[in-house]
């Protein structure tokens, strides 16, 4: 009788958030809260979409911090202030909630790399501007993130799993560089997708060796001599010089 007589107290209240239906029923049948954190989160206004954004912040917080291994939804829910029972109704796993942070974050450099080529004013330009936002994507992403090295380490082999929507995007983005510069005669290209398929391979390899060596000017030359080198084989003056 007392549970029933808190539950209705709480919603005249109007203090049970979005899980005031299921704790209301679980208090007036004596049930138990998974935690005491549960009974906090009962306490505090939250909707889903406040709720759902708190828990996607925490969890990028963590995962940049500690990694995958090292974070537990227990963690994500202190974090967030909210009980563990509701990050299991917007999530149901700890991969789940991985699988969408690599979302998060595939959608932000996804979007730095189209500004890039957006802002370019020429064919090469914009090639250029790809490459080089590609290779440096995951470099300015730990800088911004404050990831550490082996954090970065474990977690790029598990993103990838994640990453073949925004893979496909990339690759999308640099076949329009590509046709356009054919277009435009910048360049000769045969089979756009073709070539972008193979330079996303390859620009894909360097993810790990470009994070090891960010802040090494030998290599930011190096790749800068592949990109001129890149953009030398797709100008016309190309053919004529191997004819």
């Amino acid at each position: 009788m007392k549970n029933t007589t808190r539950a209705a107290a709480l919603r005249r209240q109007g203090q049970v958030d979005f899980m005031g239906t299921e704790v209301a029923r679980r208090l007036a049948s004596g049930g138990l809260l998974t935690s005491r954190a549960d009974y906090i989160s009962m306490l505090v206004m939250k909707s889903p979409s406040e709720a759902r954004q708190a828990i996607l912040e925490a969890a990028e917080e963590l995962f940049a911090r500690y990694g995958f291994k090292k974070t537990s939804i227990d963690d994500i829910a202190q974090a967030a202030r909210i009980g563990k029972g509701t990050v299991y109704l917007h999530f149901s796993s700890k991969e789940q909630l991985f699988a969408e942070f690599v979302r998060r974050v595939s959608v932000r450099m996804h979007d730095t790399l189209t500004t890039a080529v957006k802002r370019a004013p020429t064919p090469a330009a914009k090639l250029r501007a790809f490459i080089t936002t590609k290779l440096t994507a995951i470099a300015v992403l730990a800088s911004e993130m404050q990831l550490r090295d082996d954090t970065i380490f474990e977690l790029l082999p598990l993103a990838a799993s994640h990453r073949d929507v925004h893979f496909a995007r990339e690759r999308s983005l640099l076949v329009q560089v590509l046709r356009d510069g054919a277009a435009s005669g910048a360049f000769v290209v045969e089979q756009p997708d073709r070539l972008a398929t193979g330079m996303m391979a390859w620009l894909e390899t360097y993810d790990v060796i470009a994070v090891r060596r960010r802040e090494d000017p030998e290599f930011r030359a190096a790749m800068d001599e592949f990109v001129a080198l890149v953009l030398r084989g797709l100008s016309p003056g190309a053919l004529s010089h191997s004819a």
